[in-house]
């Protein structure tokens, strides 16, 4: 996970590392300037190549333990998608410390407190005749650009 930060008019980019990332050797150097962690992303690092992989990885790895608000919230999330069952634990806090390091740079603007309905993932599918003929399709008359879609009901 990966994303461009910007505070007090510096920018940042941080990089949240899985194990995953560590143990096939990706060159996390080229994704950003700042890398974190949770210790239990540590702990799934066991065997002898992935161990060698962590200790000269060319990047500074900080490890950072996840806020409960954080961690809730991505609990909460998972539990709504059906997702829960199918993350572990490191997983789950991977996720959480990027949504704490989001919130905490960027405030929670841009990122979902609710999943995605089946009817935005079909409007989000299906092309878009009036967007490609340059006209405002998909806004309905008297809503605002920005306005969220109406729900249907209709959650994944």
């Amino acid at each position: 996970c990966s994303a461009i930060m910007q505070a007090e008019g510096a920018l940042r980019k941080v990089v949240v590392v899985d194990s995953g990332a560590i143990i096939k050797g990706v060159a996390l150097q080229a994704l950003g300037t700042e890398f974190w962690t949770v210790e239990e992303v540590l702990n799934e690092v066991r065997d002898k190549k992935a161990r060698h992989i962590l200790e000269t990885l060319p990047v500074q790895l900080q490890t950072r333990s996840v806020p409960e608000d954080a961690l809730k919230a991505v609990l909460d999330f998972a539990a709504k998608t059906g997702d829960r069952r199918s993350l572990s634990a490191p997983d789950i806090k991977v996720i959480a410390l990027t949504y704490a390091m989001h919130k905490e740079v960027l405030g929670i603007e841009g990122l979902r407190t609710e999943p995605i309905t089946q009817a935005e993932l079909t409007a989000a599918s299906q092309p878009n005749k009036e967007a490609a003929e340059g006209g405002e399709a998909g806004v309905e008359e008297g809503a605002e650009a920005g306005d969220a879609p109406a729900d249907d009901g209709q959650s994944q």
